[in-house]
């Protein structure tokens, strides 16, 4: 048994002590044993405790979990935090159990890392990311920091490492992503409505001139121009409307705003865009 003795004069002392009983003739019981301090043992005991205690409370608010890779019975020990990632009951898994967790590109890539650094007996932490399938469907997206262990003759006995979920941090880096994108969109967008917007007015004028002057010498004069005349000043005047149109449309990206779905018809439409394309 282990004790603590409190002298009068002196500090704490831890003892160990064993005693076995010797029964005599005459029935009387005799103890004999010995005793230890072990006071200076306990303390690194009691001391150890309370590193582990801290660490597995430092993991736990990480949401972290310790493993080890035990390469001659390819057992695969972790900390209980790995019910929770596993999604799974806490267990001990051997390496290859949990391979097949994983989809298979990402089993292939892990093996393939493991293996190097127990061959290669490296002993500085190599970063690992893999997926594991849960039950439900869902996946995990799971970062991973693994070394070796060596023995006294330096070979690879276990690779040890520590794993952490960071499938939310990838969602919100990726949502992080995806608003910067929109609002780049959102600036850009901004910007052609501002360019557009200030170039509106002047070219809506040189487009009414265009308009007006075409329709005035069409309405004036056309009995008593050539035929070919008239069809250049009608196409004067389409080209005109198609500019108005345009501009319109322009306004109304810059906007924001949504266009406007209507029946077209398309024979029209590729007849003057070939008039507009046919001289180049």
């Amino acid at each position: 048994c282990e004790y603590r003795v409190r002298p009068e004069n002196g500090e704490e002392r831890w003892i160990s002590g064993t005693a076995n009983p010797e029964r005599k003739p005459d029935g009387a019981v005799l103890w004999h044993g010995h005793t230890k301090d072990i006071t200076q043992a306990k303390h690194a005991e009691l001391a150890m405790g309370e590193v582990n205690a801290r660490l597995a409370l430092a993991l736990s608010a990480a949401h972290m979990m310790t493993w080890y890779w035990d390469l001659a019975s390819d057992a695969f020990v972790s900390s209980p935090a790995i019910g929770p990632i596993l999604g799974r009951e806490d267990r001990a898994y051997t390496m290859s159990e949990l391979f097949t967790l994983m989809p298979a590109a990402d089993a292939a890539r892990m093996r393939t890392q493991c293996e190097r650094v127990a061959r290669e007996a490296v002993t500085q932490p190599v970063i690992i990311e893999f997926k594991i399938a849960l039950p439900d469907g869902h996946t995990r997206l799971i970062e991973s920091q693994a070394r070796c262990a060596l023995d006294a003759n330096g070979r690879s006995t276990t690779v040890i490492g520590v794993a952490l979920d960071i499938s939310r941090r990838r969602k919100l880096e990726k949502e992080r992503e995806d608003l910067l994108l929109h609002l780049a969109d959102t600036q850009k967008i901004e910007t052609i409505g501002m360019l557009t917007g200030g170039i509106a007015h002047d070219f809506n004028n040189v487009l009414s001139s265009i308009l007006g002057y075409s329709s005035l010498a069409l309405d004036r004069y056309a009995g008593q121009l050539p035929d070919k005349l008239v069809d250049y000043l009608d196409e004067i005047q389409q080209a005109g409307e198609r500019g108005r149109d345009m501009v319109v449309q322009l306004l109304a990206f810059g906007r924001g705003e949504h266009p406007q779905v209507r029946p077209t018809d398309l024979n029209g439409l590729v007849t003057q865009t070939l008039k507009m394309v046919r001289a180049t």
